[in-house]
């Protein structure tokens, strides 16, 4: 039986009971629907203005659709560093920071390494969630838009329904994007995308330059750089994004 639209499937962790995959609708309307998608510890938070600005001016009449997934959150990645710094209790003062050596600091970033592994690992089995869910939808016309982790999903999205015959996904939106520029992977991946892949990149993205790299030893993230493949429009927003966490504030004044 397919689903009347994608908000209709979620999946709970049943051990933790907490919700491992859940679309929420945000807004009735025309399709293509919308589908967005947030990265890197923005788990359980319920922060989407930053979109709806963007949403609203582009696609005034389209029904949207927000996706939550375990993309960690700020307790879980302070709880493990504080574990690997042999530190219980929670929260301590700013400046006991100033007092930890060396070596401990860098245990307790071992704990930030952890959690974006995990979300790592996680992105790609939502993304293959995601493209079951899209694929068993009344619904065919779907525009997907991600920023950092979340552009890793919709790229896992993309890679799972390559070999479909039917091309559900109009376009796809990826804001500074954690996920490698390889070509030969892309050029498979937008066999799913019926136009264009939309890439919006900016050269002052540090966390990208340092942290994507030290968790997958990747120099090329597509949020620093372009993508070859045909169907990718690639636009340098590194006049206006000056952080990773800048993309999406500024996005209602680059969205193509």
């Amino acid at each position: 039986m397919r689903l009347k639209e994608p908000s209709e499937y979620n999946i709970f962790d049943s051990e933790e009971n907490l919700k491992v995959f859940e679309i929420v609708k945000k807004k009735s309307g025309i399709y293509p629907a919308i589908i967005t998608v947030d990265g890197f510890l923005n788990q359980d938070k319920d922060d989407i203005k930053e979109w709806e600005v963007a949403i609203v001016k582009k696609y005034p009449n389209n029904a949207w659709y927000h996706l939550n997934w375990q993309s960690e959150n700020t307790k879980r990645l302070l709880r493990r560093s504080l574990e690997r710094l042999g530190i219980a209790s929670i929260p301590i003062p700013i400046p006991f920071f100033l007092f930890i050596s060396v070596p401990k600091i860098a245990i307790g970033l071992s704990g930030v390494t952890k959690t974006w592994t995990n979300a790592l690992r996680k992105s790609k089995l939502t993304g293959s969630l995601l493209s079951k869910v899209l694929s068993n939808c009344e619904i065919e016309e779907f525009i997907l838009i991600g920023h950092s982790l979340g552009s890793r999903v919709i790229f896992n999205c993309l890679d799972n329904l390559k070999m479909n015959e039917s091309k559900i996904i109009n376009d796809v939106h990826l804001l500074g994007g954690a996920v490698s520029n390889n070509l030969e992977k892309w050029s498979l991946a937008e066999n799913a995308v019926k136009n264009k892949i939309y890439n919006y990149y900016s050269k002052k993205d540090t966390v990208l330059q340092i942290a994507y790299k030290l968790g997958t030893l990747d120099n090329n993230p597509i949020g620093r750089t372009i993508i070859n493949s045909k169907k990718s429009e690639n636009i340098n927003v590194t006049e206006l994004v000056n952080s990773h966490m800048t993309f999406k504030r500024k996005f209602e004044l680059y969205i193509k």
